[in-house]
């Protein structure tokens, strides 16, 4: 059964300075139903949605706005004249009155992997953990930040006994991400024979989106694993470690209306800030046509060569 979740938010940012000097990425804002949420605060609410109300939280130095966001501050209403503001700050705090957050200090940023391993005394030492990064989304074109792939994880993970459940989507540019190989069966779900870190050739066109479902054996692997890439203890070095050793490692594939979407560099950001106004249920009109708008004026507006 799975109780809790572990989300990873203590990388610094650097790609994302000066923005992210003061405050931290992971509350960086996105668009959902109309209004502007820092992505971490979609990521809660995603995971609550699917059922798990008990969410640790790993942050770092210079986090501190992480803990006071999701922190209820009644004193702050009397402040607020707008009535539609109003509504949506008491139903964010009723929200936060349905989840119980946790906060694991990481005292340097050294990986993925590392963030994973602070969770071991924390998640219990039977019970399977959902484990996500904290500045990406999986965002379906159709119903917005659905929780439905955290289901289907948890789905697919109950029913085959897997040690390591992984979201995984297709993509042009496999050597950005972790990559699967593995053989599909008749419910496509994939039964993974390997996986690797940012390849320079390709072998697979299936990335990781750092949205996994594990068993605590996954603490075991990451302690007989050493520093990958820069230096960092890797979560796939540790899922291979599983795949090598026997233990079943599945995957399950995005939707071809989920997308996953991450704030690490300014494009990446940019292109899920545009991409949730889009294709939010309030405010796509509007965004399409100021969009359509200002194409029009780029276009005879910019100097031609």
């Amino acid at each position: 059964m799975i109780k809790s979740a572990v989300i990873a938010a203590a990388g610094r940012g650097t790609r994302l300075m000066p923005s992210t000097k003061e405050q931290p990425k992971e509350m960086l804002p996105i668009v959902d139903q109309g209004k502007i949420k820092p992505i971490l605060n979609l990521i809660v609410e995603q995971i609550h949605d699917a059922g798990i109300s008990k969410m640790f939280v790993i942050t770092g130095r210079d986090k501190r706005a992480i803990e006071d966001h999701f922190t209820q501050n009644y004193g702050i209403l009397e402040h607020i004249t707008d009535k539609e503001a109003l509504d949506s700050t008491e139903s964010f705090y009723n929200f936060l009155g349905k989840i119980k957050l946790s906060y694991i200090n990481q005292p340097r940023p050294d990986g993925f992997g590392a963030a994973a391993h602070l969770a071991k005394e924390y998640v219990g030492h039977e019970d399977s953990f959902y484990f996500t990064s904290g500045d990406s989304i999986v965002y379906s074109l159709s119903k917005g930040p659905s929780n439905d792939f955290i289901t289907r994880l948890k789905d697919a993970h109950e029913k085959h006994g897997a040690d390591a459940t992984l979201a995984v989507f297709e993509t042009d540019t496999p050597q950005r991400y972790g990559v699967v190989l593995g053989d599909e069966d008749e419910n496509g779900v994939l039964h993974l024979n390997r996986v690797v870190e940012k390849p320079q050739e390709t072998v697979s066109n299936l990335a990781i989106c750092g949205k996994y479902i594990f068993k605590p054996t996954i603490f075991h692997a990451l302690e007989k694993v050493g520093a990958g890439l820069k230096g960092e203890k890797q979560i796939t070095d540790a899922i291979e470690w599983l795949i090598e050793k026997g233990y079943k490692v599945i995957a399950i594939k995005l939707r071809p209306d989920e997308i996953y979407m991450d704030i690490g560099n300014p494009k990446t950001y940019v292109e899920a800030f545009i991409t949730t106004s889009l294709f939010d249920s309030k405010l796509n009109e509007f965004t399409k046509n100021k969009v359509e708008h200002l194409t029009e004026f780029y276009k005879n507006n910019t100097k031609r060569e």
